[in-house]
């Protein structure tokens, strides 16, 4: 099979002549046949950007290689290196995740000694309990609000009302039964401040 390749051949005015797969056109003497571009190992084409006023072709991102026994070494995967911003991001987000989480479970614990030491009848468990759900992250309870970050007496009274109404009244059976917020508030208000009174009255448990 003959291969495209262009050749110089002699012509009868002394001109040369352009030979590609047998096929002949006149050329002016001097002038280099046209050169054929290489593709780009990746696969992509250049992209064409304009710099200082001027066209120029600018590269695909560099590719990851890595061994493949059956293709050799150092073969490319198409896998896109990752740029270097992009991992110490990455780093600065892991780092920030675990940072917050130390600091929730520092403020859990605050909040647990807070709640004890104000209702020494209430048991770790369920001051714990009480404080890991005021303090919440991103949940617009009393324990995110800047108040509760300082533990003030009235956040940390406020966070243990709201787990009384909660758990020891019929607070969510009035609310499901179609009583408004307001007047389900009223009605089990009573009750709240006996279990308040019992926990303040009664010694600290184990």
């Amino acid at each position: 099979m003959h291969c495209p390749i262009w050749t110089r051949q002699p012509a009868d005015n002394g001109r040369c002549r352009t030979a590609v797969h047998g096929l002949c056109r006149p050329r002016a003497p001097g002038v280099s046949p046209p050169r054929r571009r290489r593709a780009h190992p990746s696969g992509e084409a250049r992209q064409p950007t304009v710099s200082g006023g001027r066209a120029v072709e600018s590269s695909p991102p560099a590719l990851r290689t890595a061994r493949n026994p059956r293709r050799g070494r150092g073969h490319r995967t198409g896998r896109a290196r990752v740029p270097r911003r992009q991992r110490m991001r990455e780093r600065r987000r892991e780092r920030d995740a675990r940072r917050r989480i130390l600091e929730d479970e520092r403020f859990v614990a605050e909040l647990a000694d807070a709640i004890r030491s104000r209702f020494p009848g209430c048991s770790p468990g369920r001051a714990e309990r009480i404080a890991r759900h005021a303090g919440a992250r991103s949940s617009g309870r009393i324990g995110r609000t800047s108040a509760g970050r300082l533990l003030t007496p009235e956040a940390v009274r406020l966070a243990v009302v709201a787990s009384v109404r909660h758990e020891d009244t019929a607070y969510e059976d009035l609310l499901m039964s179609g009583v408004p917020r307001t007047k389900a508030r009223d009605l089990v208000r009573e009750d709240v401040d006996k279990v308040l009174r019992a926990w303040l009255s009664t010694s600290a448990r184990p």
